[in-house]
């Protein structure tokens, strides 16, 4: 304790953002500026710039382009078995652009793509805090909303990755999600979902992972100040690992109430 009580580190960020809108509505721009301080790392001016251009028939087109900066925490620097005093700030330039549109309240759906350029992303590989040097994401992504009745929502996302790096943790190649909301009496809700990952590094002695998770809720208002709840997780009791040493739960059943004061 008397090595880490020397270890100081100060860091305040100021920030303004600006938003304004264009053309009755039709255009929305928006920018930002953040200026990083802190008594280890130099001094950094970090901008965001975005728009949202509504060209009507429920079309939306979005992009973003903006300056990602962060320094080490203390934690990472300084605490616990993986702590690494040695790392850098991580630096990234991302590039987003989305086209959307809403067909009816019955369909709805959205695409968007990216490009993101940096360096030295904070990652804790073999119980080691380290950063990845230089690196190129790029990807894509897709999403679908339905309610084809007023007591049922769907909804579905895909996304997959491309990445230079060979050992990015926590990032999987194909992630995709479906889930139904569905409410059958007023007093009862129905929450299911299917999550699913595909090629998930964890270590380099550890095979890539995939697997599907099946969950399900239950929830039950008894009356407006009691509700209670049955939730089952990793029904299919799927066996995989997130991070190196721990593997995750199967099947897990749980049960509670809320109460609403």
């Amino acid at each position: 304790m008397s090595t880490i009580s020397r270890k100081n580190i100060v860091e305040y960020s100021p920030y303004l953002t600006l938003s304004q809108t264009f053309l009755d509505n039709l255009l929305n721009v928006n920018g930002g500026l953040r200026m990083a301080n802190s008594n280890k790392f130099d001094t950094q001016w970090v901008p965001q710039f975005g728009f949202s251009l509504n060209p009507g028939l429920d079309w939306t087109v979005k992009g973003n382009l903006a300056v990602g900066y962060r320094n080490p925490s203390f934690r990472e620097l300084y605490l616990y078995r993986m702590a690494n005093p040695d790392l850098q700030p991580e630096k990234m330039t991302n590039y987003e652009i989305s086209v959307g549109k809403a067909f009816s309240r019955y369909f709805s759906a959205e695409i968007t793509g990216y490009y993101s350029n940096g360096r030295n992303m904070i990652q804790t590989v073999d119980q080691k805090n380290q950063n990845t040097g230089r690196f190129i994401n790029k990807g894509i992504e897709l999403a679908a909303h339905s309610h084809p009745a007023d007591n049922l929502w769907l909804s579905a996302t895909y996304s997959y990755l491309h990445t230079s790096l060979t050992n990015l943790v926590g990032a999987p190649r194909n992630q995709y999600y479906l889930g139904v909301q569905w409410k059958p009496w007023d007093f009862l809700h129905v929450d299911a979902d299917l999550k699913g990952v595909g090629g998930l590094y964890v270590a380099a002695d550890i095979k890539n992972q995939n697997y599907a998770l099946l969950n399900l809720k239950l929830t039950w208002d008894v009356c407006r100040y009691l509700s209670l709840f049955t939730r089952l997780e990793n029904i299919t009791d799927a066996r995989y690992t997130i991070n190196r040493g721990y593997p995750m739960p199967g099947f897990t059943a749980l049960a509670g109430f809320n109460l609403h004061l």
